[in-house]
């Protein structure tokens, strides 16, 4: 569906304290499509892009924030993940 927020959360695996998140919406239904995430611009709340941190772990919640019957149920693909510095 399109408009369902999902949010990345980047940590160290060693240190679960060291971690940054952001999120992005989909934007079409039924259809592959490219999502960008700005962990300059981390989601509220939470701590912000630390550059001497090492990231080496990676979570993804799709539908983010979202229960009940606005969560909706369904398949969520992901594919050629790119990591850009």
């Amino acid at each position: 569906a399109a408009g369902k927020p999902v949010r990345v959360k980047l940590e160290n695996a060693a240190d679960t304290t060291k971690s940054v998140e952001t999120e992005a919406n989909t934007t079409v239904a039924g259809a592959w499509q490219t999502l960008t995430f700005n962990f300059a611009n981390q989601a509220a709340g939470t701590a912000a892009l630390d550059l001497a941190t090492t990231y080496n772990k990676v979570s993804v919640f799709p539908n983010f924030g979202t229960s009940g019957a606005n969560g909706g149920g369904g398949t969520w693909y992901f594919d050629d993940l790119t990591f850009v510095p």
